[in-house]
């Protein structure tokens, strides 16, 4: 990869979220019924390129396989309301961050939530 030596070529965005950097899954263990921010406003393209956000449920992961809700699917920040019946169970969710570089990359970070 001699062009990534030189600093050519476009570069994945650096996803950042409730100002945890890294690439390791996040993990937070909320309350059933209540409601969790997910805030990646903080994320960056090193090529300085405009950022699209997605936010969605990986079902397959998690061991809470109904329907939970978040407040915006296609914005930095998210709300996710804490299903009542989610007690001992997890929810994964994925922060998907594209950049409008050419080729478009994109840029992943998981957050775990184990309901308590």
């Amino acid at each position: 990869m001699d062009w990534a030596k030189e600093g050519a070529g476009n570069r994945n965005p650096v996803v950042i979220i409730n100002s945890n950097r890294g690439i390791a899954p996040i993990r937070l263990s909320p309350k059933p019924g209540t409601r969790v921010t997910l805030d990646a406003s903080s994320s960056y393209d090193p090529d300085g390129d405009k950022l699209n956000f997605s936010w969605w449920v990986m079902y397959e992961a998690g061991t809470y396989t109904n329907q939970v809700m978040l407040s915006r699917t296609n914005s930095s920040r998210t709300r996710i309301e804490i299903p009542s019946d989610a007690s001992g169970k997890t929810i994964h969710v994925i922060c998907e961050v594209t950049d409008n570089g050419e080729p478009p990359l994109v840029g992943y970070r998981r957050v775990i939530l184990s309901v308590k």
